[in-house]
């Protein structure tokens, strides 16, 4: 998610990163965090900080509406409570094609009600992982060690890498606690 973020400046948009499940401000729902994050980020200096009258999830809204870059909002460990559902639910159905979401969850289902919506598109790891013909083409192998490195690692990019770079059996690499 970090990385998503990361691209997204790249990209020159603007971004908005928040990993749910390491930082909570006390008092503060997921919601709140979100929508202040995005008033801290899109917002005019003048109309940063607490709303005068207006919910902060009502000025965020606002703001992803007239925002005419485009934005990307990455936020990782989302739990599966209705209120935050419902927001995510609004920013995905009210906010223009400009708004991008990126999220992951913290819980297996967390995600299930956005999965349904229309234009939102869901990927796991069968999606992230390399092909056969992808794996061949990044390690500079002979194709048996390739093919055997791809079948091992089921082709994940970073254990495709270190089995690739690595002496050692590819048997070994899978088999090593940080990769478990």
């Amino acid at each position: 998610m970090a990385l998503c973020a990361q691209t997204a400046i790249d990209r020159g948009e603007d971004s908005i990163y928040l990993d749910l499940s390491s930082f909570w401000q006390d008092g503060a729902s997921e919601t709140e965090l979100i929508a202040s994050a995005i008033v801290g980020v899109l917002a005019p200096r003048e109309l940063s900080g607490k709303p005068r009258g207006r919910s902060m999830k009502t000025v965020a809204l606002h703001l992803l509406l007239g925002h005419e870059k485009p934005v990307t909002i990455c936020l990782d460990g989302v739990t599966d409570s209705p209120t935050i559902q419902r927001f995510l639910k609004t920013l995905t159905l009210e906010t223009p094609e400009t708004a991008r979401l990126v999220v992951s969850q913290r819980f297996p289902g967390t995600l299930l009600s956005l999965s349904v919506l229309p234009d939102v598109v869901k990927v796991g790891p069968a999606e992230l992982n390399f092909t056969l013909d992808e794996t061949c083409s990044i390690l500079p192998l002979e194709a048996d060690r390739a093919e055997e490195i791809f079948d091992m690692t089921e082709g994940w990019p970073l254990l495709c890498a270190l089995a690739g770079k690595s002496n050692t059996s590819s048997e070994a690499i899978i088999h090593l606690p940080e990769i478990q």
